[in-house]
């Protein structure tokens, strides 16, 4: 590295030119005491947390690389990246099934994604395994939208309020997002 950038935008799309994990190592000595803060904040396990902090810039690798829209905002966008980790910790740790609480939960209830849902004989180990990794290669609308949505049990206008989208973009963002995530999930389904 010649000239290194200071600001976070400046290290995404560095480290997206040349994959050179020395940028992605900036990031991670700006952000990783926030992380783990994030991480403390709904594991309340330091050991734990210090894990999940790990695998959250691990997984940076491959997820900046197939970012699609500029991370205007890494802090937060890290943030939800983050708080989805958690969440997807802790849901390992209850007894899953497709049927119940599982992200794809809401889509039965909803015609409109029901056909998305239909095909789901997925070991949910390995969809449980790789749905954090998964949600953060979604555009950062959708990311905020199955975020809000499904695992903070949010409504339509709940989400509009929080995040400024209007009805018909909440609703494509959600769609496209469990769209994405099945496209993402799919190899898994023919794994044993």
């Amino acid at each position: 590295m010649n000239k290194i950038p200071l600001e976070d935008s400046e290290l995404i799309t560095a480290y997206q030119a040349s994959h050179n994990k020395e940028y992605i190592g900036i990031l991670f000595k700006r952000y990783m005491t926030f992380v783990l803060g994030v991480c403390m904040k709904y594991l309340h396990n330091p050991e734990k947390s210090k894990d999940a902090t790990m695998q959250i810039f691990e997984s940076l690798f491959i997820s900046l690389l197939k970012q699609n829209q500029p991370i205007q905002n890494f802090q937060a966008w890290i943030y939800t990246i983050s708080k989805n980790h958690c969440f997807m910790q802790l849901r390992k740790k209850q007894v899953v099934t497709v049927n119940d609480e599982f992200i794809f939960n809401k889509a039965v209830e909803n015609q409109d994604f029901s056909h998305l849902t239909e095909e789901t004989d997925w070991q949910e180990e390995k969809i449980i395994q790789n749905l954090p990794s998964a949600i953060t290669q979604l555009a950062v609308p959708q990311q905020q939208c199955i975020q809000l949505f499904y695992l903070e049990q949010k409504s339509y206008q709940e989400i509009m309020a929080q995040t400024g989208y209007n009805f018909k973009e909440v609703k494509s963002h959600i769609q496209n997002g469990k769209r994405n995530l099945k496209n993402i999930l799919n190899p898994l389904h023919n794994e044993k």
